[in-house]
């Protein structure tokens, strides 16, 4: 895909101009950052979650007055148990809302 993609910019560089090829690669890869957004806000939050060890399995997590508990943190969701049910919290809302987290005591 890398190659077609290369052989496709230098066709149009010749056949419409330098200045347009750039412009029309810059504009992609604008566009494509922007797409990409809050994937990168999910790996970049969860890769922090997971390194620092702020949250872990087990943990208590309350978030706009619910409280679960916490089965899996990943880069790009945090999963949660209340009960039977299990709710999935994607990073980029967790790194855009507060929220506390609790430990278990341990003796």
């Amino acid at each position: 895909f890398g190659l077609l993609f290369i052989a496709v910019i230098f066709v149009i560089g010749h056949l419409v101009g330098d200045s347009t090829a750039i412009s029309l690669f810059s504009g992609l890869s604008i566009g494509f950052g922007y797409a990409l957004q809050p994937y990168i806000v999910s790996l970049m939050a969860g890769a922090t979650f997971v390194s620092m060890g702020i949250m872990t399995r087990g943990d208590t997590l309350t978030i706009n007055g619910n409280t679960v508990v916490i089965d899996h943190v990943g880069l790009l969701y945090v999963s949660a148990k209340q009960g039977p049910k299990t709710t999935y919290f994607p990073n980029s809302l967790l790194s855009a809302s507060p929220f506390t987290v609790g430990r278990p005591v341990s003796l």
